[in-house]
């Protein structure tokens, strides 16, 4: 059974491809069209603007994954709540005032951007949003209930089909160049990274660096058992712990990113 669904007003697909964008810019360089997404971002989903309120009721429904069924049942319905308090008139508005910015500001189509959970946030939209009859209510509900139950969808988007449609299409719209050379946790960083620039604090990036940095760390370790290499693995250890003490801008997010490589290199070979 099919329901209607219009991307352009589900906020939190809104949100994704914006960040997608914001993603495709830094690896690009291209300045000008990020700082341009940014302050779009900080002025639709500031804390408290109704776009943000909005976002955190779907991501408190999309996010958690392999929950317990009663747990799921609860967070849903106090999701459901939230929602139907918020007024939808001022969300269309808000809605069509960040359609127009993005159609006069950003210059590439945000919209043909690979979202991941594309099909999630449909689903959650739907049951949101669609005046439908009790079983098409129902129906939408078993189906959000089985994303947060069932993580089945995120590990098939995690090692995606290299003849999927939907992955030629992602692959279509990234940058190719840097889609090659960069390792799976140099893009997370980088992803962590540019969404933190336009959050108020910077919470979820610190605790990502805390973890990286320690795993680093423990690869880099064990280059001190191999002579050769003792003293700069000495060298490079004291650069991991003065980047866990400095503040985080750029600069010391391009040395990560020259550490991540080496430490990749390191495990390739074995080391």
């Amino acid at each position: 059974m099919k329901f209607k669904h219009n991307k352009k007003r589900n906020t939190a697909l809104l949100y994704e491809y914006l960040v997608k964008e914001l993603t495709r810019c830094v690896l690009k360089e291209d300045i000008v069209n990020k700082q341009k997404i940014v302050n779009i971002l900080k002025e639709f989903f500031s804390k408290n603007s109704i776009l943000a309120r909005e976002l955190e009721i779907y991501k408190s429904v999309v996010e958690p994954t392999e929950l317990p069924i009663k747990m799921a049942e609860k967070i849903l319905n106090e999701s459901k709540k939230q929602f139907d308090k918020l007024s939808r008139d001022e969300i269309f508005k808000e809605q069509t005032r960040l359609l127009k910015e993005i159609s006069s500001s950003v210059e590439s189509d945000i919209f043909s951007n690979f979202v991941p959970q594309y099909k999630s946030l449909a689903t959650i939209y739907q049951l949101f949003n669609l005046d439908a009859s009790p079983k098409k209510k129902v129906l939408l509900e078993e189906k959000v209930l089985s994303i947060m139950i069932d993580h089945q969808e995120g590990k098939k988007l995690e090692l995606p089909v290299q003849n999927n449609l939907v992955f030629k299409r992602f692959i279509e719209g990234f940058n190719k160049q840097y889609e090659k050379l960069l390792l799976s946790e140099q893009k997370e960083l980088l992803n962590k990274y540019i969404v933190s620039s336009f959050e108020e604090n910077s919470l979820e990036l610190k605790v990502y660096l805390n973890e990286e940095l320690g795993r680093i760390k423990n690869i880099l370790g064990s280059l001190n058992d191999d002579e050769k290499f003792k003293g700069k693995a000495s060298k490079v250890l004291a650069s991991v712990s003065q980047i866990k003490e400095s503040k985080i801008n750029a600069d010391s997010i391009k040395k990560i990113l020259l550490l991540q490589q080496l430490a990749g290199e390191i495990e390739a070979n074995g080391n």
